[in-house]
């Protein structure tokens, strides 16, 4: 990003800081959460291997408070997909991000 808009890097940090947010708050009140198979692929993905080596997935899930669970679920998706996007993705960026990479994340 920063080759390509010439923008000093402490000002794209915020830029970035600002579109996780945003999609964070956007995915957090959306209905993505009830898809069970990718909340289960994302959690998985988002909590740490030597955690769930130690505590099947399945345990931890019924551990977390379901609130928590959210918060982990949209700060890892909408990490994920600014930082491979960008900042100016395209309007459909997203809905391929979650019907490819959701897939392989």
């Amino acid at each position: 990003e920063h080759e390509r808009t010439g923008l000093q890097r402490c000002v794209l940090t915020d830029k970035v800081s600002e579109k996780i947010n945003s999609l964070n708050d956007s995915i957090g009140s959306s209905s993505l959460y009830q898809n069970v198979n990718l909340r289960r692929k994302v959690l998985s993905l988002a909590i740490p291997k030597k955690l769930q080596e130690l505590i099947p997935i399945d345990t931890i899930l019924s551990r977390v408070p379901e609130n928590y669970s959210r918060a982990i679920f949209a700060a890892y998706l909408a990490s994920h997909f600014v930082y491979k996007y960008g900042l100016d993705p395209s309007d459909f960026a997203f809905f391929e991000f979650i019907n490819t990479e959701a897939g392989t994340l």
